[in-house]
Order: C-alpha cells, then structure tokens, then sequence
C-alpha cells in the first residue's frame, strides 16, 4: 500500500493499494466510480490515482462523516455533469477510405476500422464504385472550416441519365452532414438552353492565399457540355466560376509556378474548336466563360469574359481526322515541374504525350505506341490515303496553340 499522498501512477499501483487484481480495479473504476483520474491531451492509458480518494472511496458511505458524504456526492454530482462534456471532447475519429456502392457510402479510417455509412437518398449512379480511380476523383478527406476535424467531401451522382442533379456533400468526422452544394444553374448558346441537370466529374482540394483550404468542384451537363469549375470555401459558400463549351476528364491542383497558390489543371475537349484542351485557372480569380471565336454557336450567353491563365490547344490528327473523333486530354499528370499530358485521338488507339512547363512551353512531345499501329490500319482500311511519316506527323502534332489571358 502507498504511503499517504503518494500519487498511483498507474492500474497496478492501483490495484496493489486496493489488494485486488487489475481488471477488478479497471472494473471498479468503469462501474462503480472509483476515481481514477487521467491526464487532458495524454494517451488513453495514462491514469494516476490519490491513496486517501482509493480509501474514502473503499470505506462504506454509512460510516464517512458528513463533510465526506457531501464531498463525495458532490464528486458523483460533477462526474456526471461532466459526461456530455467528455463526450464532446473524444478525440474524433479521422476518416480515410470511401467506399460506395449503389446504396450509399461506407467511411473508414486509414486501419480500415468502419467510422460511420450514409445512406444516400434516391442512391447512387452505377459505376465502377469498386475502383480506386473513382474514389479519388469524387471525394477527398480534409479539415475545410478549421473546426479541427476531418471532413468528408463526397460528390453524390444519382443514378439515371438526366434525372437530377448532382450534389456535392460534406460529412463530419462523425457522419452528419454538414453542408451540401448543387452545381450548375440554367446557361444557354444561342441556340441552345441547359437545364441544371449536372453530373460531378472531378472534386479537388486546392490551397488558396494564407494556405486557406479551396474547394474546387468540376462538373459537366449530362449532355456532356457545357462545364461549370466552381471554387467553394470550407462551408460550401461558392466564391467564384468558370465555364467551358466542352467537357473535362480530369482536373488537378498544384502550385507549378511556386508563388505559394495552387492553380487548377484541367483536360479534356473544346467544342468549339473541337480540339483537345488544357485550361489553367487561378481558383481565387477565374470569372467568366471561355470564348468560342471559331464557333460562335458555342458560346455562352451572360458572362463575362473568360479569366484563365492560359489555354492549350493540341492540334487533331489524321487518325483522329480519319475517325471522326474530336481529340481529348484523356489525362495528365503533375510532374516536378511540367505538367504530362496524353491526348487520344481515337477510342481504340492511338494518342500522343506532352509535356509542358506552367506557362504553356511545350518542353517534351512522343507519340505513343499505338499512334503508328492505328495509322498503319486506318492506311489498311483506305481511311488514311498517305503513308505513315513520323517526322511529318511529329511536325504537325507539335503545333500546339496556347492562349494567354
């Protein structure tokens, strides 16, 4: 047994002083209140306990003075009023993984252990839910509001084509949601009119001025144009947007030109010039919509001008020509200090890489393996009338147009 005063540090002091076994003290403690105290902010196994507390405690209630009686049922008094307290003050579980199925989501932290499932109303957009690629696209896992916590951000596509629209939504730590952001709104060309029936393509996480989180949301009309690039603040509010005759499949944010800001990359195809694209865009500035000056039927009515950092504009091809396909950045990705891009110019083969510096130098080009392949059949087929000069295709192919704003 410890001397008077001398603080237990630990269960098996605890249970030595008491004579009884750990789990008996750990018992004790769980359904009895014997006043085990532990440290704010320290591990969750770290508890000491006062000799004279263990004592008061062991002895009956019947025979402890008054003055002890009314100290321990004041204990008891703020034990209890502490529990909502305490309960608010578990650390929160730090959600990690998504996985979605037809139903709804199921969120677990990064050991796997199941945090929480969402049901979602209506359900989900079949898809490759399974897929890694998915789950990366469509959600991400960060403290946007500054609460401390992490949220989850998970794009909600309902199932059907042109049914509804899209949401994006933020859960807590806990599963509830927070907040929730329909995308889109009714544009029109002047031929043309959109209802806002959008589907969510691509969700980012981007940092802004002072390192502030930027949500940003790309989204396309289940037409497959136009696409709206929304910039949202940690509580859904929408700050700014952008908007593009085309589509996008993929979207990227990173900080290539080093001033401490993320710019946004986007890849995909320009109606218009019906030409494959990559659009730069600072979050905290876009505005507006891009222009169409080579077809004005795509252009969207009631904006401003568009405010990019720059466009890219990769040239078609004879293949992409010969199969009447219009040309997309089938992907890209961020590497050091250029950005890679590939662009299909056709949907069984054929496609070629880039690689360019932030300002839009193109710093490397190939064609792929299967660009030589495809000439070779389409020459075969009687689609391509010329044979395949690599030179002179590399030539044309490097002809990139970039736009500067």
């Amino acid at each position: 047994m410890a001397a008077n005063g001398a603080k237990l540090s630990s269960w098996k002091e605890i249970a030595a002083h008491l004579g009884v076994g750990l789990r008996t003290a750990q018992r004790w403690e769980r359904d009895r209140g014997l006043p085990v105290h532990r440290i704010p902010g320290g591990p969750r196994g770290l508890v000491f306990a006062l000799p004279e507390e263990l004592d008061a405690w062991r002895r009956p209630v019947e025979r402890r003075p008054a003055s002890l009686r009314a100290w321990w049922m004041g204990a008891v008094f703020l034990a209890v009023a502490a529990v909502p307290g305490w309960y608010l003050a578990r650390p929160a579980p730090r959600p990690a993984l998504v996985h979605a199925d037809p139903g709804g989501i199921a969120v677990s932290d990064a050991q796997g252990r199941a945090l929480w499932r969402w049901a979602a109303p209506g359900g989900l957009e079949a898809g490759e839910f399974q897929s890694a690629e998915y789950a990366a696209r469509h959600s991400f896992f960060a403290d946007v509001d500054g609460d401390g916590e992490t949220e989850t951000l998970f794009a909600v596509n309902p199932p059907g084509v042109g049914t509804r629209n899209a949401e994006l939504f933020c859960f807590s730590a806990r599963g509830a949601v927070k907040w929730r952001f329909p995308p889109g709104q009714a544009v029109g060309t002047r031929k043309e009119n959109f209802t806002p029936m959008f589907r969510i393509e691509n969700v980012r996480l981007a940092r802004g001025s002072g390192g502030r989180p930027l949500i940003a949301v790309e989204s396309r009309h289940w037409a497959f144009y136009p696409a709206q690039i929304a910039v949202l603040d940690g509580r859904g509010k929408q700050l700014r947007e952008y908007w593009h005759s085309g589509g996008f499949l993929d979207m990227e944010a990173a900080d290539l030109n080093h001033d401490g800001r993320d710019e946004l990359y986007l890849g995909g195809t320009d109606n218009g010039r019906k030409m494959a694209t990559m659009l730069v865009l600072d979050p905290e500035t876009m505005e507006g919509a891009g222009d169409q000056p080579n077809d004005p039927d795509y252009q969207l009515l009631g904006f401003p001008p568009g405010r990019e950092i720059l466009r890219v504009f990769f040239p078609a091809s004879c293949i992409s020509r010969a199969n009447a396909y219009r040309p997309e950045v089938l992907a890209f990705a961020i590497q050091g200090e250029q950005a890679a891009i590939r662009v299909r110019h056709g949907v069984d083969g054929g496609g070629v890489i880039y690689g360019l510096s932030p300002q839009g130098k193109l710093l490397n080009f190939s064609l792929d393996d299967g660009y030589p392949e495809r000439h070779a059949k389409f020459e075969a087929e009687g689609r391509i009338r010329h044979k395949f000069d690599r030179a002179k295709e590399e030539e044309e192919l490097r002809n990139i147009e970039v736009v500067r704003r």
